[in-house]
């Protein structure tokens, strides 16, 4: 009983930690993706952009408007990412802690510029929904 007593509690602690942990881990991973997602955008590589989101993710680009699934999120790369100039994070990623984590992003297009806030969700280490919540081109 002393063992088994010994081991729950010693599972409690590794599980207690790894959420610790994987928070940190979580954003860091979302910073990189972020970061990703803005040079693929950059260097106008569609493929490489759908790449970053799971089989049904979701893209929600500056005016709402939503791609669903890699094909349509690389079929909206192709049409606007040639226009995009430069696109940046415009703070660090926050973990809201209900699985949503939120950043400031600056994207450059067509000669405007856009700020605002994007509010991602990850799952299985990729974008499952990436959404442009508040922000007007300037």
């Amino acid at each position: 009983m002393k063992i088994l007593g010994a081991v729950l509690i010693a599972a409690l602690l590794v599980v207690g930690g790894c959420g610790d942990d994987d928070s940190t881990t979580d954003t860091d991973l979302v910073e990189q993706l972020v970061d990703e997602h803005h040079v693929a955008w950059v260097e106008s590589d569609p493929a490489r952009i759908s790449a970053l989101f799971t089989e049904d993710g979701v893209f929600t680009d500056t005016i709402g408007q939503p791609s669903v699934g890699r094909e349509e999120i690389a079929a909206q790369a192709e049409l606007y990412a040639p226009a995009i100039t430069a696109a940046e994070r415009t703070g660090p990623v926050e973990a809201r802690g209900d699985g949503t984590f939120v950043f400031g992003e600056e994207l450059s297009r067509s000669g405007a510029t856009f700020a605002g806030e994007r509010v991602v969700t990850i799952r299985d280490g990729l974008f499952a929904s990436y959404e442009w919540v508040g922000g007007t081109p300037s």
